[in-house]
């Protein structure tokens, strides 16, 4: 009995050793500054183009009165791609936006079988590139049968990577 009194005494007498607990701070009215998270590494492209990745974006088509038209780019943003069938002509015109085009210059597509390179007229606002092919031209097949992508160029515009999708065909079918 005796010893548990003294357990009990020295459990009692630890207890009260103990102090009140912390305050909890205050919040504060400032917020803590959060570094903004690192850049992430720049893309390195290798050799081969075919290795780089798509240009984000979807392939939308469209029927039309006057031909139909597939353009590529991304949701809720000016599109980055135009093809577009003018049935009248049997043309297809292939419209890539960039910044100050001037008068002529050329579009440049490469597909996994080759290059090729088109005359492009300056829209007239400066603000993009337009380049006719006759609907039977062989550019337009090495376009649509590219191994999974082609490429497109031209001066004052991002080099643009776009899926060989039905889309692009349908167009180039519908101009035949």
């Amino acid at each position: 009995m005796r010893r548990q009194s003294a357990i009990l005494a020295v459990l009692f007498l630890t207890a009260c050793c103990v102090g009140p607990p912390e305050p909890k701070p205050e919040p504060s009215s400032q917020p803590v500054a959060v570094p903004p998270p690192p850049a992430p590494p720049p893309v390195v492209y290798g050799p081969d183009w075919r290795d780089w990745p798509l240009t984000p974006g979807d392939w939308r088509y469209a029927p039309g009165a006057g031909g139909s038209s597939a353009s590529y780019g991304q949701p809720g943003l000016a599109p980055e791609l135009v093809v577009r069938c003018v049935t009248a002509r049997r043309m297809v015109t292939i419209s890539r936006p960039a910044a100050g085009a001037t008068a002529t210059g050329r579009i440049t597509i490469r597909t996994t079988t080759g290059e090729t390179s088109h005359a492009a007229i300056a829209g007239a606002d400066g603000q993009g590139w337009t380049a006719d092919l006759p609907a039977a031209d062989g550019t337009l097949d090495a376009m649509a049968f590219s191994r999974g992508r082609f490429m497109v160029t031209a001066p004052g515009a991002a080099r643009l990577i776009v899926p060989a999708w039905p889309e692009f065909t349908r167009v180039v079918e519908d101009c035949r």
